[in-house]
């Protein structure tokens, strides 16, 4: 079974992002990472991941769902840099994509 890789982003991302194919993934520091080939983007359904309620004053729909951006980009992925999250577990347990 595969599993989607998601990237949430916000209207002004997908406003730059227009209608390009390819999307590069930067670090902070300006590394190329990644290149999302042939990207999707789709309308975040935010309803859909907290079982069709939007009732403010849950705990986890505060804090995570409705805070979260409205636009998901669905792609396939190139890596170039392996992601390393440095916290020593990189080396035996981190699968890259």
């Amino acid at each position: 079974m595969s599993l989607p890789i998601l990237l949430a982003i916000d209207d002004e991302t997908k406003e730059h992002i227009g209608s390009s194919h390819n999307v590069t993934l930067v670090r902070p520091q300006g590394d190329i990472i990644a290149l999302l080939i042939s990207q999707e983007i789709y309308k975040h359904n935010k309803e859909e991941r907290i079982g069709g309620t939007t009732c403010p004053g849950l705990p986890y729909v505060e804090e995570h769902i409705i805070p979260s951006r409205t636009w998901l980009i669905d792609s396939d992925l190139q890596v170039f840099q392996p992601i390393k999250y440095n916290d020593r577990l990189d080396h035996h347990y981190s699968l890259s994509p």
